[in-house]
């Protein structure tokens, strides 16, 4: 039998794991971001652990996302084995760049407008629920151009270097 502070515990929860999909009164929020503690799985219980011993506090989004920034730099250079800008600018925004960032599946740079695709993490302050895109939204070229603005919906264009 559940103690009451098991269930009590268990609160941020319940909204999420109920076999029937109805409404349910929960005790936290659901919310989109970037990045959150709570996201383990997929390898990010590593990178949470290594940033929390350096840093004496859990990654928030902007971490996360100065970390995608560097980690872009990094691997790009690595796998062109050049650090000339004009070269890492082609192969980032090109075809074959993918970066691994912890949220399963590759990451990688939109050609028309220079944004990061990037799965969204769905959390409450105690769990992760979900990373979107779910696997239902279907896309023509990529899963992760169904978050946003699409290439003929978007009025955004990275002008020409």
């Amino acid at each position: 039998m559940c103690s009451p502070t098991n269930w009590a515990s268990s609160g941020p929860l319940i909204g999420y794991r109920s076999w029937d999909p109805r409404p349910t009164a929960g005790t936290q929020g659901l919310t989109p971001t970037t990045w959150n503690v709570t996201v383990t799985g997929w390898g990010a219980e590593q990178i949470q652990n290594r940033f929390a011993r350096q840093s004496k506090r859990g990654m928030r989004p902007l971490d996360f996302q100065m970390w995608l920034a560097m980690r872009t730099i990094g691997e790009a250079s690595a796998r062109i084995r050049s650090n000339d800008v004009g070269k890492l600018r082609e192969f980032i925004f090109g075809p074959n760049f993918q970066l691994a960032g912890f949220k399963g599946g590759a990451f990688s740079y939109r050609p028309w407008d220079h944004q990061l695709r990037q799965p969204i993490v769905l959390s409450s302050p105690a769990a992760m629920v979900a990373a979107s895109p779910n696997a239902a939204f279907l896309h023509q070229t990529n899963p992760l151009d169904t978050l946003g603005f699409d290439k003929p919906e978007s009025e955004c264009k990275f002008p020409s270097q």
